[in-house]
């Protein structure tokens, strides 16, 4: 009955649910979902508080580029460790013998730090062998999948591991390629199904950090994307990676273990 109404609505004010709308404004519908984060309220208001904190990044190149703007950024005491390697997406992430591990420790040891020392893990992941794949649900719910079992390995190789934070990718303005949109929009809808899947559980799992923006539109903080931000329109300009490098940075400094 509810349903019915709001697709009557919809077509009385002529609105269409295929808009791609940021999943942080909390406003909408796309394809008859609607459009919000996967963190609810209650989940953000019980976030851990983080004893002795060490961040580690892992991803592929623009990821890379955050969090190299958000060590550059840092002034704090907090150790932050990039773990990016270039074109590495989430398929080699999620195998636990990939070579992206043995890099990892290669990296840990020379900030010396062990893996029983990470507690905080960002990353933002894409999944590249889907070729641009557009179909909704079916793109993001193979990613979401995907995000499912390396949650579980990123358990396993930190073990002590408090918090992980799952970033989507921001706006694309390429037309034609494997990151075309709505590609990154749906790497936010695969972290905000991914959340909704771990909320019982013991390491709080959140999409609060959501990049996505509809292009040059501000969204309601505020935020927007460029084409100035891109150097190829996948990788990011100086202007890009500081703008999302600082958005990150700005993220971490809302939690109180942050400092």
């Amino acid at each position: 009955m509810i349903t019915t109404i709001i697709k009557t609505a919809r077509n009385f004010l002529n609105l269409s649910d295929d808009i791609m709308l940021p999943l942080s404004d909390n406003a909408g519908y796309y394809k008859g979902l609607k459009a919000n984060l996967g963190t609810s309220k209650k989940q953000w208001n019980k976030r851990p508080d983080i004893k002795n904190p060490v961040i580690a990044f892992i991803g592929a190149s623009v990821p890379k580029q955050i969090a190299d703007e958000v060590i550059k950024l840092n002034n704090t005491s907090i150790k932050i460790i990039n773990l990016c390697i270039p074109a590495q997406d989430i398929n080699m992430w999620l195998d636990p013998k990939n070579k992206v591990w043995t890099e990892a420790n290669k990296t840990l040891a020379v900030n010396n730090v062990n893996w029983e020392d990470i507690n905080v893990v960002w990353t933002m992941q894409d999944d590249l062998r889907d070729r641009g794949d557009q179909r909704f649900p079916e793109a993001p719910q193979t990613l979401k999948n995907k995000l499912t079992s390396l949650i579980g390995v990123i358990k396993s190789k930190f073990p002590n591991v408090k918090q992980i934070d799952l970033a989507s990718r921001t706006y694309s303005y390429d037309t034609d390629s494997k990151h075309a949109e709505p590609s990154c929009y749906h790497t936010g809808w695969a972290n905000k199904w991914t959340v909704e899947g771990f909320k019982k559980d013991s390491v709080f799992i959140t999409d609060k950090c959501y990049m996505w923006t509809n292009g040059a539109t501000p969204r309601k903080d505020g935020n927007y994307t460029l084409p100035i931000h891109y150097s190829d329109l996948v990788h990011y300009t100086n202007e890009g990676q500081t703008y999302w490098g600082s958005f990150v940075f700005n993220y971490y400094k809302q939690f109180n273990w942050f400092n």
